[in-house]
């Protein structure tokens, strides 16, 4: 039934396109993000598993989903005049977090590229404020932002790649966070880049040492506590058990200018703690919480549960325990967990 209404609109368009007739279709089908309606236009693509997403009809983008995962492929506009009308793309151009209710992992293909008719060309018709990749994204593609023109590119929270030439533009601010651990390179004149002190984007910029480009270095939050102890691998240790979201709250503090966000509604071992920067959205620091005796990370110290676990961590039965249970386990602190530690489980149960 879709595929009879797209090839329907379809043909309306070209309709309309012959006789020099302007139109503008709204309240098309929306998907999670609601910038993003469905429709086909009538031309060659690539794949069967490729679908059009578009803003109004003018804007889309292609996709396939693999392994319960969105892929972005590409992302084209239609330019459509009559007497100087003309549709345009979304403003800020905002990628959305899900397709077909899978994350969108991955940004690709020739953003804003033509490959199939001459109705569809390379050059968007106006510079885009800024264009946003969300969070859920973790790899943005070689050649991905090929000649898009935009003032700000914020790149998401959770992006740990950059290929090569993945951006070419000119005079444009990126902002990018501890997240990114590869960077293949990009074509960037008079860039501006806000980064953290020692991410990997700070040590390319810097590395690079080109005279058009500028570094604006992000201040960074940390976590405090007059009663928890937290180490130089951003372990918080000391908090009591039962603790819950907002009670954690009278015993860590923020430094600085970002919003705590806690995982979990009760706190236990594994519980993290992140700090995002207010200014930029980006996480300044990640904690994870260490209950001593919470080792099967429930929330309850000392269990009977946590006695079993951490005889297993000592015989060796079980390896389904993680580096942050078995830290819970070293009661008495001394890096390993032995007989000590068992003898101060066990008088936790008396």
């Amino acid at each position: 039934m879709r595929k009879l209404f797209q090839k329907i609109l379809s043909v309306i368009m070209s309709l309309f396109v012959w006789l020099g007739v302007p139109f503008e279709i709204t309240n098309t089908v929306t998907t999670a993000d609601e910038d993003w309606g469905i429709v086909d236009p009538n031309h060659d693509v690539p794949s069967s598993d490729t679908e059009f997403f578009l803003n109004n009809p003018s804007f889309w983008l292609t996709y396939e989903i693999k392994d319960q995962k969105a892929y972005i492929t590409g992302a084209k506009q239609v330019w459509v005049s009559w007497d100087g009308w003309a549709f345009r793309a979304p403003d800020p151009l905002v990628f959305p977090e899900t397709i077909e209710g899978y994350p969108v992992v991955s940004i690709g293909g020739f953003i804003g590229h033509d490959k199939y008719n001459d109705m569809y060309y390379s050059d968007f018709d106006r510079r885009f404020s800024s264009i946003i990749i969300p969070d859920t994204v973790e790899t943005v593609e070689e050649e991905a932002f090929m000649l898009i023109d935009t003032d700000t590119i914020f790149i998401g929270k959770n992006v740990k790649v950059l290929e090569n030439g993945c951006f070419e533009t000119d005079n444009v601010k990126l902002i990018a966070g501890k997240t990114v651990k590869s960077i293949g390179g990009f074509y960037i004149n008079n860039g501006v880049f806000c980064c953290y002190e020692n991410s990997e984007l700070h040590k390319y910029v810097t590395k690079k040492n080109r005279s058009d480009w500028s570094i604006v270095l992000i201040d960074e939050s940390h976590l405090t506590s007059k009663t928890a102890t937290i180490d130089e691998e951003l372990n918080v240790r000391g908090l009591p058990s039962g603790l819950t979201k907002e009670t954690v709250k009278d015993y860590v503090s923020v430094d600085g200018d970002a919003i705590m966000e806690i995982s979990d509604d009760v706190i236990t071992t594994g519980t993290t703690i992140e700090l995002i920067n207010r200014e930029y959205g980006l996480i300044d620091n990640t904690y994870t919480v260490i209950i001593d005796g919470d080792i099967n990370g429930d929330g309850a110290s000392g269990a009977a549960d946590d006695f079993t676990a951490m005889r297993d961590i000592i015989t060796g039965s079980d390896s389904e325990y993680s580096d942050i249970n078995k830290k819970a386990a070293d009661l008495n602190g001394d890096g390993i967990v032995n007989s000590t530690d068992l003898t101060i489980m066990k008088s936790l149960l008396n």
